[in-house]
Parts: C-alpha cells; sequence; structure tokens
C-alpha cells in the first residue's frame, strides 16, 4: 500500500512538471486562453442532428413510433467544440404519429431544432389495392350485385395514407374512382344517367371544406383510417351534430354516400337542399329488433316531418356494415333509396328550391362515419365582386404624428410617422410586447404588400405583416423571427385553437435595408413573398380563413413599413376616423348601451357596470361613475332621451323610471301588471332586448314612445320554444300605457307556440308609416310588419330577402340632423339551416333615409364561423348591437365572444366603435 501511493504521487509530480514545461512553449496570450477556459466553460449554442437520410426526411410508419437508431443529436459550443448524444424519442417533442407530414421539434437541453417526417410507403397494401381494383375493372360493366366487391377495393384504398396513395399506380386510382360513379349511376338509375359530377370527397385527408358550425353539433368530426367519423360518445352520449359543405348548389340531382352506424342506438344521414327554409334528411337506424329502418324527413319551419320510410330486412345488419345513402330529385319529386333499393318516392309539391341549396351530414346519439360523399348537379356561381385596392405612402402626413386610416389599442400609442432616408415611413420603436396597428377594411383572400427596414432588434424579436385579423388572438401573419432567424407564417383561429406555424430555410436579414413583403392569402393557402421571390408556401393547410383585417406588427424590433398596398379582392373599402376597441377586457358583458348626460358625458351602462367619458367616447373609465350608480341593473339595458331632455329607463320587471340628469331617478310607471311577468310554471316570460324603446313624433305633433315586449314560451322542462311580441305605447312620456289592438299573434302566418318572434322596433317612415322590425325569427332574414294608424293595430308579414339575419337581437336610431334617416345594425348571417345555425359573425352598419330602403354603410366585425367538440355552440359570435348617434360620431356597442366558455354566447367581451360622422362613407 505504501508503494502504491508513493507511486502514485511520484505520477501527479512529475504530471505537473510535463504540463508546466508543456505550458512553457506557448504564447502568453495562448496561456491565458487556457486559463480563462478553465474558470469559464463553453456555452452550448446550438443544436443539429445527424444521421438522417440523403433526402434529410425520417420516416416512420403511420401510427408508430420512428426508429432513432443511427441518429445523433449533435451539441454545439461557443469555444468551436462540439459533442454527439444519442437522438431519443423524448427529445421529439411534439411528434404525432398518427399525422401523414410533419414538421418535429427536436430539444436538447433548451436548445431547439426541427426536422422533416413522413410515414413510410407500404408496399404490400399499395400491391393489395391495385389488384383489386384491377380484377373488379375487368368487368365489362358493373351490377348492383358487384357493391359488395367494390367495397372491398374501397376498404384496400381506405387502408392507405396520402402518401401511398400518391404512390399508387394512376390507372388503378383512376379506375377506382370510375368504378365509384358507375356504381352510382347503376343504383340511381334514371335519376343520375346523365347527371353531371360536380363534388365527391374521399376523406382521405382533412379538408377545411366541412364546417361544423351548427348550435347542436356536439361531435368532433375527423378525417381517419379514409372515411369522416363524428364522435359524440367522447363528449356526450345522447346528442345531434351536423357538418356542412361550404358550397351551393344551383340544382342537385342527387347526392349518395356511404354510411356506418358505429354505435347502438346512432341515427346517420344527409342533409341535402340546405336553405334557410329548412332541408331534406335521408337516415338510417337499427332498431332494437335488428331491422334496418330507412326514413326520409323534411325540415321545415321549425319542425321535423316524417315524409316516408321503410324496414329493410332482406339482408343482416350490423354496426360493421356499410350502406348507400342516396337521395334524387328529379321532375319535382324526390327519392330516398338505400343500397339502390327504393325507400320512398315523395312530391316536392311544386317548392322551387326542392333540388338546390346545402350539403351536410346529420348524426343523432351516437357516432358515425361516412365515405364517398358525392354530389351531382350544377354548383352555383359565386357572385362576381370588383377587387378595390388601398395604397398608403405616409407622404401626405405629419412627421411624429400617427396617420390618418390606421388604428391602434386605445391603451398603445406606440406607432408613428417618420423619416427613414428619402421615404415617409411608419413605425414603431422597439416594444417589450407585440405592438399592431390596423386598417378597418375587411377581406378574406387579399394581397397585403409593404416595405419594410428595420433599424434594430433584440434576439427574440418578430416583425412583419398580417391579414384576416379579427379579435386579436386571429390572424394570418408573416414576416421575420430574429430567434429562428428564419421567415414566417403563423395563422389561428383564436385561443381555443393551436398557431399554425410554417418557417422558411434559415435565412439572413440585414439591418437598415428595405425589404419589400408581400402576403397572399387565398382560401386555405397562403403565400410570402420577399423582394419578389417566394419564401413560403402553405398550401391547403391554413384553417384560419374568415374575413378580416390587415395589419402591420413588430415585437422587440423598431420597424417602419411604407408603400402599402391593401387589395380586398370582394370588393370592401378602408374606413378612415374610426377607433375600435375591447371595453372591461377582463369581464364578461354581452351588451352594453350609451346615452349622452346633460354636461355632455357619455354615460356607458353594461348590465351592472357603468363607466362614463369625457373625451367623446376617446376613453372609458369608472372614474367618478358612481355619480351615475344609480342607472345600475342587470339584464339588459333601455335607456332614451326623450324631446322634453327627460330620460325613461326601463327596469327587468318592465318598471319605467325617470330622470333628468341620469343619475337621480323615479319611478314613473309599469308597462305591464306583475302577473304578466312570469308563467305557470314560474318562469320570468317578459323580456325586452338593448335599444328596444323608440320616441316618434307622430302628424298630430304628439310625441309617441314606443317598447315592444316579447313574451317567451316555455315548455315543461322550462325550455324556450317560441316568443310573441305585444307593442306598448305611450303619448305622456311613459307615466300610463296602451297596447296595440292586435299581436303578432294575429299576424304571422301558422302562428303556434314553437313560433319565434322577438327582439323588434319600431321605425316611422317617411310616408307616415311605421314599421316594427325583428331579427329573431325563423324565416332567416329582416321581417317586418306595418302600422298605417300611429301603432294602434299592425297588419301584413314581410320579409326582406336579401338581409339574412342568425337569430340575434339589433339596433336602430335615428339621425339627430335629420330624424327621417335611420342608422341600423345588425348581425347579418344567413341561418343556413333554419334554427339550427347561427354563425353570428358578420356585424354590418346600415341607413336608410324613409325608414323602408335600407342600405349597407360599412362592414363592422366579422369572426370565424368555428366550433369545438362537445361544445353545443358557435365560439366566436357578435350579439346585441346598440347605437347611439349625436352630431360628430356614430358609437356601436355589441357583445363579441373572445373564447369557448360554458355559457351560450361565451366568453363575451364589450366591443366598441367610434366613427367620425365627417368620414363615414355613404
Amino acid at each position: 500500500m505504501k508503494y502504491q501511493k508513493l507511486i502514485f504521487l511520484l505520477a501527479v509530480i512529475f504530471g505537473t512538471i510535463t504540463m508546466l514545461v508543456s505550458c512553457g512553449n506557448c504564447n502568453d496570450s495562448a496561456a491565458s486562453d487556457t486559463t480563462k477556459s478553465s474558470s469559464t466553460p463553453p456555452i452550448a449554442t446550438g443544436i443539429e442532428v445527424k444521421g438522417l437520410p440523403e433526402s434529410g426526411i425520417l420516416e416512420y410508419h403511420i401510427g408508430t413510433s420512428p426508429d432513432l437508431s443511427g441518429l445523433s443529436v449533435r451539441v454545439l459550443f461557443s469555444d468551436g467544440t462540439a459533442k454527439e448524444v444519442p437522438m431519443t424519442e423524448k427529445m421529439l417533442i411534439d411528434f404525432d404519429p398518427t399525422l401523414e407530414s410533419q414538421v418535429v421539434t427536436v430539444q436538447f437541453n433548451n436548445l431547439t431544432t426541427t426536422i422533416n417526417m413522413r410515414v413510410m410507403l407500404r408496399t404490400e397494401l399499395i400491391d393489395a389495392f391495385e389488384a383489386a381494383c384491377a380484377a373488379l375493372a375487368d368487368k365489362n360493366s358493373l351490377k348492383r350485385s358487384d357493391l359488395p366487391a367494390l367495397r372491398e377495393v374501397n376498404s384496400a384504398y381506405n387502408a392507405l395514407t396520402a402518401r401511398e396513395i400518391e404512390a399508387a399506380d394512376t390507372k388503378a386510382k383512376n379506375d377506382f374512382f370510375a368504378m365509384l360513379t358507375a356504381m352510382d349511376r347503376v343504383l340511381g338509375s334514371i335519376y343520375l344517367t346523365d347527371a353531371p359530377l360536380v363534388m365527391r370527397d374521399t376523406f382521405t385527408t382533412k379538408s377545411y371544406d366541412w364546417k361544423a358550425t351548427f348550435i347542436t353539433n356536439i361531435a368532433e368530426w375527423q378525417s381517419r383510417n379514409g372515411v369522416l367519423f363524428a364522435d359524440q360518445l367522447t363528449y356526450h352520449d345522447n346528442g345531434t351534430s351536423y357538418l356542412v359543405y361550404n358550397k351551393k348548389y344551383s340544382r342537385i340531382d342527387g347526392v349518395t354516400c356511404d354510411a356506418r352506424l358505429s354505435s347502438d342506438g346512432t341515427f346517420v344521414g344527409l342533409c341535402v337542399g340546405i336553405h334557410d327554409i329548412g332541408f331534406y334528411y335521408p337516415r338510417i337506424n337499427i332498431s332494437s329488433s335488428g331491422k334496418l329502418r330507412a326514413e326520409l324527413y323534411q325540415y321545415r319551419n321549425g319542425a321535423m316531418q316524417r315524409l316516408g320510410y321503410a324496414d329493410l330486412t332482406a339482408d343482416s345488419h350490423s354496426n360493421e356494415s356499410w350502406y348507400n345513402l342516396a337521395i334524387y330529385f328529379k321532375n319535382d319529386n324526390v327519392c330516398f333509396a338505400v343500397d339502390g333499393k327504393t325507400v320512398c318516392v315523395i312530391s316536392a309539391n311544386g317548392d322551387d328550391k326542392y333540388n338546390s341549396g346545402g350539403v351536410g351530414f346529420r348524426v343523432i346519439r351516437g357516432n358515425g362515419e361516412f365515405d364517398n360523399f358525392t354530389v351531382y348537379g350544377v354548383e352555383a356561381e359565386e357572385p362576381a365582386s370588383v377587387p378595390t385596392t388601398f395604397t398608403d405612402s405616409f407622404s401626405d402626413e405629419t412627421i411624429g404624428a400617427s396617420p390618418n386610416y390606421w388604428i391602434e389599442s386605445v391603451d398603445r400609442d406606440d406607432w408613428k410617422v417618420a423619416s427613414i432616408g428619402n421615404k415617409s415611413a411608419y413605425g414603431t420603436a422597439a416594444t417589450d410586447s407585440l405592438s399592431q396597428t390596423w386598417l378597418h377594411g375587411f377581406s378574406k383572400d387579399p394581397i397585403f404588400k409593404s416595405s419594410l427596414y428595420v433599424k434594430a432588434n433584440t434576439p427574440n424579436g418578430q416583425v412583419g405583416i398580417a391579414v384576416r385579423m379579427n379579435i386579436d388572438t386571429a390572424f394570418l401573419m408573416a414576416g421575420y423571427d430574429f430567434k429562428e432567424g428564419k421567415w414566417f407564417i403563423f395563422a389561428t383561429q383564436g385561443p381555443d385553437f393551436p398557431t399554425q406555424k410554417f418557417y422558411s430555410p434559415s435565412a439572413s436579414f440585414g439591418l437598415e435595408t428595405w425589404y419589400e413583403l408581400e402576403l397572399i392569402a387565398i382560401g386555405n393557402s397562403a403565400t410570402l413573398k420577399v423582394n419578389g421571390s417566394t419564401v413560403i408556401e402553405a398550401n391547403g393547410t391554413i384553417a384560419h380563413n374568415c374575413k378580416g383585417r390587415a395589419a402591420l406588427f413588430a415585437n422587440g424590433v423598431e420597424a417602419y413599413f411604407t408603400d402599402i398596398t391593401y387589395v380586398m379582392t370582394e370588393g370592401s373599402h378602408v374606413q378612415d376616423g374610426l377607433i375600435e376597441y375591447t371595453i372591461l377586457p377582463n369581464t364578461f358583458h354581452n351588451c352594453a348601451e350609451i346615452e349622452e348626460a346633460p354636461n355632455g358625458h357619455l354615460v356607458l351602462v353594461a348590465n351592472k357596470d357603468v363607466l362614463i367619458s369625457t373625451d367623446k367616447g376617446l376613453t372609458f373609465t369608472n372614474k367618478n361613475a358612481s355619480a351615475y350608480a344609480d342607472s345600475r341593473y342587470g339584464g339588459y339595458s333601455t335607456i332614451i332621451k326623450l324631446h322634453d331632455g327627460k330620460y325613461i329607463r326601463v327596469l327587468s320587471d318592465m318598471q319605467i323610471d325617470q330622470s333628468n340628469d341620469l343619475k337621480n331617478w323615479t319611478k314613473l310607471s309599469s308597462i305591464i301588471p306583475a302577473s304578466e311577468l312570469k308563467d305557470g310554471y314560474g318562469n320570468i316570460v317578459a323580456i325586452y332586448h338593448v335599444n328596444t324603446a323608440t320616441e316618434i313624433k307622430l302628424s298630430n305633433g304628439t310625441y309617441r314612445l314606443f317598447i315592444p315586449l316579447a313574451f317567451r314560451k316555455y315548455n315543461a322542462n322550462g325550455s324556450i320554444i317560441g316568443h310573441n311580441t305585444r307593442i306598448f305605447y305611450s303619448d305622456n312620456g311613459g307615466m300610463s300605457w296602451r297596447e296595440s289592438q292586435n299581436s303578432v299573434k294575429d299576424i304571422y302566418p301558422d302562428y303556434d307556440d314553437n313560433t319565434s318572434w322577438a327582439e323588434s322596433k319600431v321605425v316611422n317612415c317617411t310616408d307616415g308609416t311605421l314599421r316594427l322590425y325583428y331579427t329573431r325569427n325563423k324565416v332567416g332574414h329582416i321581417a317586418y310588419t306595418e302600422s298605417h294608424n300611429n301603432g294602434v293595430s299592425w297588419t301584413g308579414f314581410y320579409t326582406y330577402d336579401e338581409f339574412a339575419c342568425s337569430m340575434s337581437s339589433f339596433a336602430v336610431y335615428p339621425d339627430p340632423k335629420d330624424p327621417s334617416i335611420w342608422y341600423m345594425v345588425f348581425v347579418n348571417n344567413p341561418p343556413y339551416v333554419n334554427g339550427l345555425i347561427y354563425p353570428r359573425s358578420h356585424l354590418v352598419l346600415m341607413r336608410s333615409e324613409n325608414g323602408k330602403d335600407w342600405s349597407e354603410v360599412l362592414d363592422l366585425d366579422f369572426v370565424e364561423e368555428v366550433g369545438i367538440a362537445g361544445k353545443s355552440h358557435n365560439i366566436y359570435q357578435f350579439i346585441d348591437p346598440s347605437l347611439y348617434i349625436n352630431d360628430d360620431y356614430v358609437y356601436i356597442t355589441y357583445g363579441r365572444s373572445l373564447s369557448a366558455d360554458e355559457s351560450a354566447h361565451n366568453q363575451q367581451r364589450i366591443a366598441y366603435i367610434r366613427i367620425d360622422r365627417e368620414k363615414l362613407n355613404m
């Protein structure tokens, strides 16, 4: 042991001497570097993946983990050294084995890089499909008896991934699709002999052409294993789900589809001929006795009526069986067939819309699957639009000021006009968070160009341009990411959805250099060009596909933009003199109403919150709002200033209060007795909405105050099934009330308890007629009735077919400069399927010079029509708009949902717009 210690000690001594001698031959700087490196270890600066195939793409079998043997991660250090570690699956932080192809992030010790991955070709499955297809294609003609064999070919096709389908023999694929069409014509007999095929979806890949925007949708709709799968049971065990194609057809000869009942007790079917008045609904279900029941329904005016049915007992039926559902239209007849067997033929009774409209699916009480959805007929032509172009070089703007047209959030003032060389530009100093400025002009398929100049950046900075901007968290943006060192395209539908990210290869970016950016969005595709060259293409993969604003953005970057060109292909225009933002962004509110106090302050009442503005509506605050605390109340707000300067408000118990200053209120009257507030079940039935009251000067000089009240109809389960509206008026400023001699029960054709007539407002027309407009109806358009005796009675039922509405309230307000002119704000959406789809995604400002003829003035807002599984309503929607107008501005408030929630209208916030009247385009 003593000898071992001695040897070790000598080794240490001689080793030290050797090291000192060796260092003696080094220069001073080298010695200094060595000393420095021993005290400050090198820093890991990046990673790269080694061992990838020559293609640079790592392949894997669908649904399985990739083979990572032979792959390593090379870690790069600040001193130029590197080390390699074996690659493990844990390093693939966002790998999804179910995807066809993907860009995957590789992470090691907080350092990241990306690799491209795709599924491997399974040649044995490709061969099986080609062989099955060839065997059936050898037949001279197909017969109904060949349907099982064709389904075997279809099964082999569905087993392939999209990449494997691409690799399959072209002739085999052409033969397969030709056989599908031939079988449709065999089963369709006389109906499809000469009918043109206009659409087929085999659901091989996800398509953004389908929209689950029904209020009653609870399913997760997925394209998986070559079929469309409606999964309800994961979220609910007894509900209804819809999926609708986003194109319409001017003529439908037939719709065919293979369908499978994937769970017990499920009903699966098609929706065909979708209009705002209804649709046809052929469906199948396996009864408890094992019979396959096929039924044809028609949905009209809020009710589902069965037109015919048959029990198909010749074959065995199970949840594993596929069935061909087909509905045909010819010579005013509608035919429903299953596997070529006629279930029923009924007359359309002269309905001129019976064979046109939209198409889709309906699943009830479980899961269902669909394949080979095919439409025969003629696609409807979209109305032609003339593109409009907005340009801005900022040459006519004041240096250091905010320019015309461009908008910022009210709590920021980052962006100013500056002089950059010989150019006027619009930009911002580097900020510590995302800063954006935008144009109030909407387009879904825009071209947006800008020159970009970056003066300084932070390591994590981002800068660029954006289109389709709706709420702050829904956008399609493109620009440069200084952290990644790459150009990018980001897109998201909102906070409830992931952000899609697309990067270019690594690219340098020069400071104090002008770059020409061009972002082109068409449907579900987007392209970014830099200096005329394409750097990123995202083809058919962009989920966010909605009209929105154009914007500039910067985050941690001092950036300047000029030579703006914004092409709005739909013919929109950019509005100047407008501000828009969210009031009380952290507080739930679905509506608000504005009135002007005698001192010129604007008072905003939002349910139980009160805010005031002392700067003509530029900002609102609760500071000093306590002076108006008496005006706080829950529910909807209806406050109106009468011709004599007094204010009237309606409380939720239909009590009328009066004030001279919006501060001190006294009870004046009640519109209805307390006994009429509730029904026999104890439900509160009487309701009004925001901006309900209007005051009208009659020809005899009397001022008549109108308040239409809606009375809800409940069933025994406590669900609202309909509304009836009664019109009340007062000739003494609300001290006493009379009711019109008739209600809408006497006016609406075929009125019953399921009829919905609510959210009404009275407008006086220049010819002396009064109109009661309303939007909560089941006809799908703004509707109205008229009075020719100043509201004593009402007669007639009429609709504006060109003004679709979607079961949402609206607002009207007379022009204080000319009371014959009226403005209207309403949610302008077709309901698609009456009573089932209410997208509520488009808010518009209208104007009338006579109370009768209305024209559009301005698009106010758009949001995406989108839902999520397990929720029975659209996420993003507008409700309960309100109007106030004075000599200077038009003030608009409305409820806008920012994210999903358990409530029917989701996370509602008060959206606010103020428009300078002098700049409002008429």
